[in-house]
């Protein structure tokens, strides 16, 4: 639950940081009109608390609903009967997940205040009209990350395989920390080995729009990997 909780935090707010540069404009036009930064954060506090008061009565319905859904689909899963069967609500489960909502709420509060106090009125008019700066990764290292990810993903799961999970001892650490390291450095190398196959593609990589698909493929692929 942790873990689930600290990617669904992560990903709310790379969602949020996503919609407030689509939004740049808007506010800039609001700024123009004589709002002040305080009103328009003020704004956004209670947009975002409506859309999160929706989403937490959704979610929590859902939640419900669908917990039952799988205890039942489980046990057909493992041929037990159900007898006597009975709505179980966890109040426990209901305050964790109001505990990590509003954390994360907090967490997206904090990051749209600080980004509309950083942003000026012409930053805010002139998003649409910013160039994406076209980072393209040394292959050379890209191979040697690559190769170091490798060897910590496979010290993990050997890690795994031998030890377990059962014992928590310092093997324990190191397999997570292996495996974490491991992942992170295969998908920041992957991007720049792929980008420089596909540049040596010459004929492929010069015909048509496929040098722009390309850069836009790449711009992608380095700035959104550690998702």
């Amino acid at each position: 639950s942790f873990f689930v909780s600290l990617i669904m935090g992560f990903l709310v707010v790379y969602a949020n940081s996503y919609f407030m540069r689509r939004r740049k404009k808007e506010l800039g036009i609001y700024l123009t009109l004589g709002m002040s930064k305080s009103k328009i954060s003020l704004v956004y506090v209670l947009e975002t608390s409506l859309v999160a008061c929706l989403a937490l009565l959704v979610g929590l319905f859902m939640g419900i609903f669908f917990s039952q859904f799988m205890a039942i689909f489980t046990a057909y899963l493992f041929e037990t009967k159900i007898t006597n069967y009975q709505l179980i609500i966890s109040i426990e489960a209901i305050g964790q997940c109001l505990a990590t909502f509003g954390l994360i709420f907090l967490l997206v509060i904090g990051f749209n205040i600080i980004s509309i106090s950083r942003y000026k009125l012409v930053d805010f008019l002139y998003s649409e009209r910013e160039s994406r700066k076209l980072h393209t990764r040394n292959p050379k290292k890209s191979r040697r990350l690559l190769f170091i990810g490798v060897i910590c993903i496979l010290i993990s799961y050997f890690g795994l395989l031998k030890n377990g999970l059962e014992h928590w001892n310092i093997w324990i650490f190191v397999t997570v920390f292996s495996g974490v390291l491991g992942t992170i450095l295969f998908f920041y190398s992957i991007t720049g080995i792929i980008t420089a196959f596909i540049r040596k593609k010459e004929s492929w990589y010069y015909k048509d729009l496929n040098m722009f698909l390309c850069r836009q493929l790449n711009y992608n692929m380095n700035s959104n990997f550690i998702v």
